[in-house]
């Protein structure tokens, strides 16, 4: 329904049979996240899954330049 089309959506794509990283794109409004559902269908090699998620909890943490893994001397 429109009323839960609301909201940030991703697109996910994986092969868990080939040791290759999930392909994930986040942060979508709902029309680009069902465009590129759409265009990916389309190319669906043998044991590829699609998935079109709606993201309802979301937490995000961001690295900074200035954080040192190495102790202070």
């Amino acid at each position: 329904p429109g009323s839960e089309r609301q909201g940030e959506w991703q697109v996910l794509i994986d092969n868990p049979h080939l040791p290759q990283q999930v392909v994930c794109y986040p942060g979508l409004e709902f029309l680009d996240a069902a465009y590129m559902y759409a265009y990916f269908q389309k190319e669906l090699k043998p044991n590829e899954i699609l998935r079109l998620q709606k993201i309802t909890h979301l937490l995000v943490t961001s690295g900074s330049k200035e954080a040192s893994l190495l102790p202070d001397v």
